[in-house]
């Protein structure tokens, strides 16, 4: 296994893939480089891939933690961003980026050079990729927790129970079913070299693994972590 040891102070991410470390906190990363909301690193070989999400690109730092180039700029044209909120990489070395305010998903070689993009109709709360070019988009609110997207925006299976309020933190709280019916499902995804999905839930304690085929291998609950729609998770396996 690969780990990227990395602590945010938000949400810390232990799984069996080269990434992962999210914050949405300003956070001081690499040496003499701050960088705002919604920060990732991603790292394919020796190149690590660090989202700044809202100075909208993604910067490029060596094994050494010196810079050595960016993808992207504020705009609309592609290879441009506006708020990208996440990004992944495949097995093949392509880098993906959610780009959240253009509502869509661009996708670039190793090189950083444009390659296309998926538009997107809602919302996304997760978002992973595997070595298939198959695209992984957390949306609850078509009522399965993933569903799976080729390149071209043809949607190929879905899979996965979106969780309830109640169902994460007992029958108490109920009445906010409805009102949390998205919220509470909104997740982190990654996937390993079997290509099995893990997911990780922001607002409850609970981990999932599911087969590529979207078969659920198991559910666990994090014990002894004090959650109420905003915890702080390490996801193990």
């Amino acid at each position: 296994m690969k780990f990227l040891h990395f602590i945010t102070g938000c949400i810390l991410f232990y799984l069996p893939t080269p990434n992962i470390a999210q914050t949405t906190q300003p956070v001081e990363i690499f040496q003499d480089f701050t960088f705002g909301t919604y920060t990732k690193i991603v790292r394919l070989e020796d190149i690590y891939f660090v989202l700044d999400g809202s100075n909208h690109r993604i910067i490029l730092f060596d094994f050494e933690q010196r810079a050595i180039g960016n993808i992207g700029r504020s705009g609309q044209e592609p290879g441009a961003f506006h708020w990208p909120i996440d990004i992944a990489v495949d097995q093949i070395g392509s880098l993906y980026v959610l780009d959240s305010g253009n509502k869509r998903i661009q996708w670039f070689d190793k090189n950083g050079q444009y390659q296309g993009f998926l538009p997107l109709n809602s919302t996304v709360r997760g978002f992973a990729v595997n070595s298939k070019d198959e695209i992984f988009l957390g949306q609850p609110h078509d009522g399965k927790l993933i569903s799976v997207y080729n390149k071209k925006g043809d949607i190929l299976r879905q899979f996965g129970e979106p969780i309830t309020a109640s169902t994460a933190y007992g029958e108490e709280y109920t009445d906010y079913d409805d009102w949390y019916n998205i919220a509470i499902n909104r997740i982190e995804m990654d996937i390993d070299e079997q290509e099995n999905i893990y997911v990780a839930f922001y607002h409850a304690p609970i981990i999932r693994k599911y087969t590529s085929s979207g078969e659920l291998v198991y559910e666990k609950r994090i014990d002894g972590i004090k959650a109420h729609f905003h915890i702080i998770l390490t996801v193990s396996s």
